[in-house]
C-alpha cells in the first residue's frame, strides 16, 4: 500500500522543480508522442471545454512550466555561486566593520551631504 503525504504537509517544504519527476507524471496521464496545441492559442480556446485535447494541452502548460522553474533555479544557483567566488566576502564584510568602527569613533570623519 502507497501512503501519500497530505498537501497541506508539503507547502513548506523544499521548492526545489524537478522537470523529469513532472515529465514521467505527464506521460502517465495523457501518454507519449501527442501532438498537443499550445494552451491559450486560438486553435485551444476553439476545443469545447470537454475536449480531451484542451485538458491534455493545460496539463502539458504545467509541465512546460515547471521546466521553467528548473532551468531558473539552475541559473540562480550558477549566479550565487559565481557572486559567491567573486570576491573575499569576509575580508570585505571585516573592512566595512572596521570603517564603521573607526567613523564611531572619529564622528568628525563621517560623510554628510553637501
Amino acid at each position: 500500500m502507497t501512503r501519500t503525504t497530505p498537501a497541506h504537509q508539503l507547502v513548506n517544504s523544499s521548492r526545489q522543480v524537478n522537470f523529469s519527476a513532472v515529465h514521467d507524471y505527464v506521460v502517465k496521464l495523457i501518454g507519449p508522442g501527442l501532438d498537443l496545441l499550445t494552451v491559450g492559442t486560438p486553435a485551444w480556446c476553439a476545443l469545447d471545454d470537454d475536449d480531451p485535447a484542451k485538458t491534455a494541452a493545460v496539463i502539458n502548460g504545467g509541465q512546460h512550466w515547471a521546466l521553467h522553474l528548473e532551468l531558473r533555479q539552475l541559473a540562480l544557483a550558477k549566479a550565487s555561486k559565481a557572486i559567491a567566488a567573486a570576491a573575499d566576502w569576509t575580508a570585505i564584510a571585516r573592512e566595512v566593520h572596521e570603517i564603521d568602527a573607526f567613523r564611531a569613533k572619529n564622528p568628525w570623519a563621517k560623510r554628510v551631504a553637501s
